[in-house]
């Protein structure tokens, strides 16, 4: 059993606290106590890993060279939009605090220089789009961390490179709830100032993970091989999966060719979520759903198959219920069987 108090530094589970926090819970997981704090902030999502863009100018980028191994560009964790115009919220978790000497430091430096003006990532250069950077980690992490942003801050302006405004938001729990706190919330974005002046529980301690696992948004990401919950999570993503296909199924009126598309039943797996990720390795996610799916049915033909849909031929409603009999003989936590077999690319 995983003790709940190791979640704050993991990965899935600090993902899954930003999205609790933006979004009222589906009807049947309103028992679970969250405050949605971001949304009550007037947030919403934009992505998750999503690429920015670095400046085009010539200066900028010949300077932020002498900084940076590389000017490709950062890839954040998740993107958010304020719904009165302020700045564009930029989030990156992180398990721990980082140093001057740590690999992260790269990474973060794009991020404050891409983050200053979005206005190219959306596409519209013309219109500045500001963005504020935000990192959240574990809370005895967090003035450490806000120590380390300030410093490379500071040597973005001795180069006079832009970079986006910055703060850390600290990830803790106690004994009733998991708790967000600001080191300095001078620094947050002006929306969440006052909200997170003083510390605030997001979600009511759950007694046990497996108790929280069907509240999980997205239980499963790539690279997640850190994670507490990488193997029970990839089990329980398989297993809404097929619960969304085994109610397709059902409903369908033989005779009838019925298409499923991979995209619209991740995006019912993750209650909406799916169609804001941007990770790299997407397609592999939607093609090894349509092979579940194909890999297990045989009692009927697959009359097309392409890539990320499928369609299924069901003559009558005795072909209807041997399906849907294959599909729930399927054993969600068998590595062979799942969607264990996605290649793992990086995310965090």
């Amino acid at each position: 059993m995983i003790e709940p108090r190791l979640l704050s530094c993991d990965p899935i589970f600090q993902l899954n606290m930003v999205l609790w926090s933006l979004k009222d819970l589906p009807i049947h997981q309103r028992s679970y106590q969250i405050r949605p704090v971001l949304r009550e902030a007037g947030y919403y999502l934009v992505a998750i890993d999503r690429k920015i863009i670095l400046p085009s100018d010539v200066t900028i980028r010949q300077s932020l060279m002498r900084l940076v191994t590389r000017l490709t560009p950062p890839v954040p964790d998740i993107w958010l939009r304020h719904i009165n115009g302020e700045a564009d919220l930029i989030i990156e978790l992180k398990s721990q605090g980082f140093g001057l000497d740590s690999s992260n430091v790269n990474q973060a430096l794009k991020l404050l220089v891409a983050s200053a003006d979005l206005s190219l990532s959306v596409g519209n250069p013309a219109i500045k789009r500001p963005g504020h950077l935000t990192f959240i980690t574990v809370l005895q992490d967090a003035k450490y961390l806000l120590e380390t942003i300030d410093a490379l801050k500071a040597k973005l302006d001795e180069y006079k490179i832009p970079s986006s405004p910055a703060s850390v938001i600290g990830l803790s729990d106690n004994d009733s709830a998991w708790i967000w706190e600001s080191p300095n919330p001078s620094c947050l974005p002006q929306p969440l100032k006052q909200t997170l002046s003083e510390p605030i529980s997001v979600l009511r301690k759950i007694e046990s993970v497996e108790e929280m696992l069907p509240l999980l948004f997205i239980p499963w990401i790539p690279d997640s091989g850190e994670s507490y919950l990488h193997s029970i999570g990839l089990s329980v993503l398989t297993g809404r999966v097929l619960c969304c296909v085994l109610a397709e199924i059902n409903n369908a009126e033989p005779p009838v060719t019925l298409t499923l598309r991979a995209s619209d039943i991740l995006e019912e797996a993750t209650y909406g979520v799916f169609s804001s990720w941007k990770e790299q390795e997407r397609h592999s996610i939607l093609k090894k759903v349509i092979d579940i799916i194909s890999d297990n049915i045989q009692s009927t033909d697959i009359t097309y198959r392409k890539g990320e849909e499928i369609d299924i031929d069901i003559a009558s409603n005795d072909t209807l219920r041997t399906i849907l009999q294959e599909i729930e003989q399927i054993d969600v936590s068998d590595s062979s069987r799942n969607l264990e077999t996605i290649r793992q690319p990086s995310l965090f």
